[in-house]
């Protein structure tokens, strides 16, 4: 045991010296994610949350009418608009005409003009005849526009329920003979704002979150995807890397002379493999923990994580040793190493290049699933997912298995070769 420890922390030695290793272990993974940071960053506003343009709203107020206990309608509307809970959203002012509104929507001075007509109030409360609120609005722009319809459309709403249940009330007393005094209908009209009062901003625009989302951060999600993605996709080149110096320890001639000691070869293979799940290990960590500390990268839960990770180290690992013992010549490396992992990379990668792009069939996961890359990539899209341990479980089951089948062949295969 001290035999195969002492091998495994010469090599880790030897990788960590190496600035090529590091290159590819470290500082590629986060210098793609670093690019995505700076291209993406403005766009997301690199916080923790997304922030709306502000609107230009012009007002027009033609409305002169009075409604019971209210006033003004077309006052009221104003207000809402102005109130305290929409000045983030909206910058609202006052003019006297249609016409000059609507030019200065034209001129895009304003994104939209409200135009309140004249009887507005006295259409609201049947005095009148009907009228309608004009919204006149930029063509190029759709958030501010289509925040102020949804507000004026439910405050329009609310008084118009309100004004109908009064009239239905007053109605059903007239039938019934009782006299409607002035003080009644002032009580009725008390009534029914107070069962339904007017219309607040905070009560207009809710913004919800996914359910079962815990990163409302959109940045730190698509960095997750990108260095999660860079982390398994650089882990099997670092796997194969470290168990490639069998090969070419045997050229050298350094193999054969430790064949010579009393160290077995199980110490000597078994030294080699445990030197390869250390660096891994070390690497798997360090990203993760910057990904968290730098850019606020919320990998899910612990345990979920930690399985995710220990699949992956695994994976990459025994993929290493498969790999090294269908290699004659360490010449083949090359093409194998970087022409091979390369493409089956890329194929279980596909979930993550695809993971922004609308209607994504649903097939490309089930590609991606033929690779051993793309179950280690799965384990951690379920981990930042938040899903069911049940779920986690089977695909580090399935890891496993694979692993299995991969360390069984390889090492039989490099026992034979040395044997």
């Amino acid at each position: 045991m001290k035999q195969a420890l002492d091998i495994a922390l010469k090599d880790m030695r030897q990788s960590f010296r190496n600035r090529g290793a590091i290159v590819f272990m470290f500082v590629v993974p986060v210098l793609v994610t670093v690019l995505f940071y700076f291209m993406f960053g403005r766009i997301a506003g690199g916080d923790d949350s997304f922030t709306l343009p502000q609107t230009n709203v012009i007002v027009v107020n033609q409305d002169q009418g009075q409604a019971p206990g209210i006033g003004s309608m077309g006052a009221f509307l104003t207000d809402v608009l102005r109130g305290d809970d929409l000045v983030d959203l909206l910058r609202v002012t006052e003019m006297q005409g249609p016409g000059a509104a609507r030019t200065a929507v034209d001129n895009q001075e304003a994104g939209i003009a409200v135009i309140i007509p004249a009887g507005f109030s006295d259409a609201l409360t049947g005095e009148g005849p009907a009228a309608e609120v004009e919204l006149y609005s930029d063509p190029t722009l759709t958030i501010g526009p289509a925040i102020v319809a949804g507000i004026v459309s439910q405050v329009v709403d609310g008084m118009a329920s309100g004004t109908i249940s009064l009239n239905v009330t007053m109605n059903q007393l007239e039938e019934a003979g009782l006299s409607l005094t002035p003080e009644l209908i002032e009580d009725l009209v008390d009534t029914v704002t107070a069962a339904a009062p007017p219309q607040q901003a905070g009560g207009l625009i809710r913004l919800v979150e996914p359910a079962g989302s815990e990163n409302t951060n959109e940045l730190a999600q698509l960095l997750a995807q990108i260095l999660g993605g860079m982390m398994v996709f650089y882990a099997f080149f670092t796997g194969a890397n470290v168990l490639y110096s069998i090969l070419t320890e045997e050229h050298n001639g350094t193999l054969q002379r430790l064949f010579t000691t009393p160290t077995s070869h199980l110490a000597i293979f078994g030294g080699k493999f445990l030197g390869t799940l250390l660096i891994l290990t070390v690497q798997i960590a360090v990203l993760l923990l910057f990904g968290h500390l730098v850019f606020d990268i919320q990998w899910g839960n612990p345990l979920p994580v930690v399985a995710a990770a220990a699949g992956l180290v695994l994976i990459a690992a025994t993929t290493g040793l498969f790999l090294v013992s269908l290699i004659k010549d360490p010449r083949q490396g090359g093409i194998i190493f970087g022409g091979l992992l390369t493409l089956t990379g890329m194929v279980g990668l596909l979930t993550v290049f695809t993971a922004s792009a609308p209607n994504t069939p649903a097939a490309l996961e089930t590609v991606a699933l033929l690779v051993p890359q793309g179950w280690a990539m799965r384990t951690f899209r379920q981990a930042m997912g938040g899903s069911a341990w049940q779920e986690i479980a089977l695909t580090f089951a399935v890891i496993v298995l694979w692993s299995a089948a991969f360390f069984t062949i390889g090492q039989y295969r490099l026992r034979r070769r040395f044997s």
